[in-house]
């Protein structure tokens, strides 16, 4: 049986502002950024996997994040929230909109940033001052009072941005559509007819494009496997998601998916159905009637050069092991003409890698039962599992720190190499951070060596709080600080580390296609590829 990728929401998250608010509901969720433990539902070993968006849109007040972090604008050093001293009468502003993709046209909302704190950091005398600024309803927003150079931007939530730009364009992707209501537990009964007769390790997976829904297989929310051979099943699911509407144009797709052994073992869509009509009502059971049909199949060539990702290890982190491979084919709504990548179908190709394996080539069928609205993308990622322990755990979590690429499927190369590799000698205060660092203060200074493959256009710095559940050591995401891939050094702004806590450091470098970061550090190119040393812990 083949294990359901995993990783990719932790991919995305990354690249994606959790400022709490409008939103739609995304289809599979966001797992953690930069890539998460394990344990806590991020890394390679949860199921699921995908891009889900990130749930967060646009207009809450509160501050803080997942895990605490850095609220409002009180409890900084350096004093207080308004403007505090040292300013120029500079003035930095921009935007905050979400864009929505669907099977229909986009659709843009603008932030209500009414409400919602807009503060800007800056490094003086030593330390931090901050000054405090304004949002509008319709998404602009302004911070006066500023000294030339470089600031630390944050609205809402802990996302920092470390932009020197004037202007800056913090809009971005979501997938479905505004104010899209969910259903919970609902009970969906399918029944299916014209399946390819069934096989053990067969499953059946749910999309619907034009809302973000998706479950990857049936049976992880309910459903029982029919008996080998069989061509018709009654598959009763709970199911949890985007309210499907037929008015607003929903289509239910589903399809079977086949593990095949050659050219290595891969999970392949083989059949598929599409079901009109359905409208959900919360808490309302309903039925649906699915003929499936074979899908044409099409085909895809692969070298993957597994040993060449795997060879990058130790950049990661000493500590690192490699936890697997993978290499899957998916449908993107609209990713041809979005700003981002917020959402994704399950998987219609999956090509799972054993850590030590031999470089996979060979030519991969599969159907695809999606519309040409849907862009087919590849995502290749090797993951690597590396150990922390919370203070007062008696279990370590593992860390999954990724080597990763997005590509349509129209661009895939003829041999996948590693084109960026782990930033390097990751340092708190000038100490190499080799070993856990105590007395580190609540604004210390983080600087690294660019990668030794690649000239990367972003960095994003992921500050992550280790946490003891009942012995279980877990992993919390407390704040991010996003850059241009020519920044070498950040400082961590006030109100982010606590005293006492012990806290991971995740650096991720990304190739980006040469998008502006700091003027728009949440664009993502059509290709881009990512890689993540993680080290720590380090303690105030």
């Amino acid at each position: 049986m083949l294990t359901r990728p995993a990783v990719c929401s932790a991919l995305l998250s990354m690249f994606t502002l959790a400022c709490a608010g409008t939103g739609g509901a995304s289809g599979g969720g966001s797992g953690s950024a930069g890539g998460g433990s394990e344990s806590s539902g991020g890394g390679s070993g949860a199921t699921g996997g995908g891009m889900g968006s990130s749930g967060g849109g646009m207009g809450s007040s509160g501050g803080g994040s997942a895990g605490g972090g850095t609220g409002g604008s009180g409890g900084m050093s350096g004093g207080g929230s308004g403007s505090t001293g040292g300013g120029s009468g500079r003035t930095v502003s921009g935007t905050r909109s979400a864009t929505f993709y669907s099977d229909k046209a986009p659709v843009v909302v603008k932030a209500d940033l009414t409400s919602v704190p807009v503060i800007a950091w800056w490094e003086a005398d030593g330390g931090f001052t901050s000054a405090s600024g304004s949002g509008t309803a319709d998404g602009h927003f302004s911070v006066p009072g500023l000294p030339t150079g470089p600031v630390y931007l944050r609205l809402g939530a802990a996302s920092f941005i470390y932009t020197p730009s004037d202007t800056v364009d913090l809009d971005q992707a979501e997938v479905g559509r505004p104010g899209q209501a969910t259903v919970t537990g609902t009970n969906l009964t399918i029944n299916a007819t014209g399946l390819s007769g069934w096989a053990t390790y067969d499953e059946v997976a749910l999309a619907v494009t034009n809302n973000g829904a998706r479950v990857d297989d049936l049976t992880k929310v309910g459903a029982t496997k029919p008996a080998n051979g069989a061509t018709t099943a009654s598959f009763v699911i709970s199911y949890t998601g985007p309210l499907i509407e037929a008015a607003q144009g929903d289509v239910v797709r589903l399809y079977q998916n086949r593990v095949f052994a050659t050219p290595v073992p891969n999970q392949v869509a083989v059949s598929a159905a599409a079901v009109n009509g359905l409208t959900q009502i919360n808490g309302t059971p309903s039925t649906v009637n699915a003929v499936f049909s074979p899908l044409a199949m099409t085909t895809v060539d692969l070298d993957l050069k597994v040993s060449q990702f795997e060879a990058w290890k130790s950049d990661v982190n000493p500590q690192a092991t490699v936890s697997s491979s993978q290499f899957v084919v998916y449908g993107a709504p609209a990713a041809a003409a979005m700003h981002g990548l917020p959402g994704s179908t399950p998987t219609l190709l999956f090509v799972p890698v054993d850590p030590g394996s031999a470089d996979v080539t060979g030519t991969f069928s599969f159907g695809n039962p999606f519309p040409s609205t849907s862009t087919l993308v590849t995502s290749r990622v090797t993951a690597f599992a590396v150990p922390f322990t919370a203070p007062g755990a008696s279990s370590p979590l593992k860390h999954s720190s990724l080597l990763a690429s997005i590509t349509p499927l129209a661009f895939h190369p003829s041999t996948s190499l590693p084109t960026i590799s782990p930033p390097r000698q990751l340092k708190v205060n000038g100490q190499a951070l080799t070993a856990p660092l105590s007395g580190v203060g609540q604004s210390p200074v983080v600087t690294w060596v660019p990668p030794a493959l690649g000239t990367p256009d972003r960095y994003v710095l992921s500050v992550l709080r280790l946490v003891n559940n009942g012995g279980a050591s877990a992993e919390q995401l407390v704040a991010t600080i996003r850059c241009k891939g020519t920044v070498t050094r950040v400082a961590i702004p006030p109100g982010v580390l606590a005293a006492g806590s012990s806290y991971l450091l995740a650096l991720t470098a990304s190739v980006n296609g040469g998008v502006d970061v700091d003027q728009h550090p949440f664009e993502l190119a059509a290709i881009f590829d990512t890689a993540e040393a993680v080290a720590g812990p380090i303690t105030p």
